[in-house]
């Protein structure tokens, strides 16, 4: 029997898209988020094999060095890198947002 999951990397648009329906219908930029999650799952598998390599980071700026250097994660101020650590930090999964 053929597996039914697929690398991050092969994602189709039309699985992002819908992924992403709700009651306003679809979002409109379905292929720019497929491509983005594309390429941070090819960057992670590439560069450290799993999420879990990736996480296990010295800090909060050795892992917003290594998120700013996908596509999802580059913005100067570095906002939606925060954005994610509070997210994960908030929820439980990582300590890296908490201050000592």
């Amino acid at each position: 029997m053929p597996s039914l999951v697929l690398p991050i990397e092969e994602l189709d648009p039309a699985v992002v898209r819908d992924w992403l329906v709700s009651d306003y219908g679809p979002v409109w930029d379905y292929g720019v988020r497929a491509y983005l999650l594309r390429d941070v799952g090819s960057y992670v598998v590439g560069n450290y094999g799993t999420t879990i390599r990736l996480f296990n980071a010295s800090g909060v700026e050795d892992l917003i060095d290594r998120l700013s250097l996908m596509a999802a994660y580059e913005d100067p101020v570095r906002k939606k890198a925060y954005l994610l650590i509070k997210f994960l930090a908030l929820r439980g999964y990582s300590r890296l947002g908490h201050r000592k």
